[in-house]
Parts: structure tokens; sequence; C-alpha cells
């Protein structure tokens, strides 16, 4: 399993990696892949917990001090006072308005917030132009809803739910959606695999060359992770770019190697 831990590094600058994994079966790079992808997520985690969640903590912590209590019966919304209510961040802005003397509100009861709640329509602002989505809160989940009281500690509930099942899930949504991402791109570089194995003096099989063409891609997935992580400019990739860089390693891999004996590395 070596070329499998190591290969994200090996295939950087090594050929005899390469070598290697056109004698291994395609469970060999599916594996190599499903290794890419648990590497992505777990550095994907790792942003997330020590950048987005400690924020995502501080804004729950806020909106408990601030929701006002609203209680959801089944002629409509409720609240201690019919004064409009309107909470307000001090960096994101105006957040939610209460307003239950209306229902569904106009351009200018709207005032910029995110959240509009009225007498019996909760209307969500979801858009750059204006686009607006508005429920019915009494109907809302097959009317489950009726008789929630919403405030600070509703807020806390749920937000700690979430906090407690959105890591793993989010993690493994990753892997697959990177495994299969991936899969699918590899698949598209191996056409230009197949290609370049027709100039070889003893071409290889289709399976090789995909295995081949998993490791190839080494340097456009390390790119493309720097990239998103807030990496320089310079480093971002474009479609092109990530054709040629991958054509490049395929090309020294296929045209420049035999699948000799080599040095055993599994």
């Amino acid at each position: 399993m070596t070329d499998i831990f190591l290969g994200p590094l090996l295939s950087l600058g090594s050929l005899a990696i390469y070598r290697r994994a056109a004698r291994r079966p395609l469970s060999h790079g599916l594996t190599y892949l499903g290794w890419l992808a648990l590497l992505f997520a777990s550095a994907v985690m790792v942003i997330v917990s020590t950048v987005w969640l400690p924020a995502a903590d501080e804004f729950a912590e806020w909106l408990e001090i601030n929701v006002p209590e609203m209680q959801i019966t089944k002629d409509g919304i409720v609240t201690p006072t019919p004064d409009r209510t309107v909470v307000a961040h001090p960096t994101l802005g105006t957040i939610l308005v209460v307003d239950t003397s209306k229902d569904v509100p106009s351009a200018e009861d709207l005032g910029g917030a995110t959240v509009f709640v009225g007498r019996r329509h909760v209307t969500i602002a979801n858009g750059p132009h204006g686009e607006q989505r508005v429920f019915d809160v009494t109907q809302a989940n097959g009317g489950n809803w009726v008789g929630t009281t919403i405030d600070g500690r509703f807020v806390h509930e749920v937000y700690g739910g979430l906090r407690a099942y959105a890591g793993p899930i989010a993690f493994l949504l990753l892997v697959v959606v990177f495994f299969v991402w991936k899969l699918v791109a590899a698949l598209l570089y191996s056409i230009l695999g197949v290609v370049l194995n027709r100039f070889r003096k003893e071409p290889l099989p289709y399976a090789s060359v995909l295995n081949v063409t998993f490791f190839a891609m080494t340097m456009v997935v390390a790119l493309q992770s720097v990239a998103l992580f807030g990496g320089p400019t310079p480093l971002r990739v474009g479609r092109l770019a990530s054709w040629a860089i991958t054509g490049a390693y395929l090309a020294a891999a296929l045209l420049s190697l035999d699948p000799r004996p080599d040095s055993p590395s599994s």
C-alpha cells in the first residue's frame, strides 16, 4: 500500500510509480482515487473546523440572545408584543424582521432583511434581484410546527443538533462528490491516454491506462486544492491547463516507460 499512501507525493516526480500502476489491477487505481478523496475531504474539514465553524458558533450565540420570542399557533404567529422588531447583526446587517401586523411584506416592509416574519407567512429573500420565497408556517411540515415556540432556547437546540451531525455528513458527502468528480475526469483524461497508448510498441490494456491516469491527475488535484483553500492566483488552473498538465504526465508515463519489473512497493 506504499504507492497508495505516498502516491500524492511520488506521482509528482517519480515515473516508477506509474510503471507499477500499469501492472496493477484497476482496483489499485480506484483505491488511490479513494485515498485522494479522503485527503481532500479531510483538508476541507480542517478549514471548516478552524475558520468557518467558529464563525458559525459565534453567529449562533448572537442569534440566541437576539431572536425575539415567537409562538406558532393554528391562526398564525403570536409575539409578546405587536410592535415591529428588527434584528440587525453588527456585520451582516439586517437578518430578521418580525411584524405580525402584516402578512406578506412589500419591498419597503422587508427593508433589506433576509427573513420577514408576518402574521401567517414567512418570507425569505434568497436572491440579488429581489427573488422571494414565501411559505405558510401554519401549513409547513404538515402543520407540525403549530404549537412550537421559537426563541433563544429553540435556536440553541436546533443549532446544537445540526452541529453534531453536519460534520460527519459533510465529510462523507465530500468524499463521494470528490470521488465521482475525479472518476469522471479520469475517464475523460483516459481518452488522451488511449491515444498516447497507440504510440507504444506494446500497447497497454485500457485498465492499465486508466490506472496511470488516476496518478497522472495528482498535480492538477493538488493545484486545485491549493486554489480552493485560498492559494496564490497563479496556482489556479483552468480546464485547458488541467488537460495540458495531466497530458504531460500521461505522455511521460505511457511513452517513456515500459511495464518492466521494478522494485516491489505495495
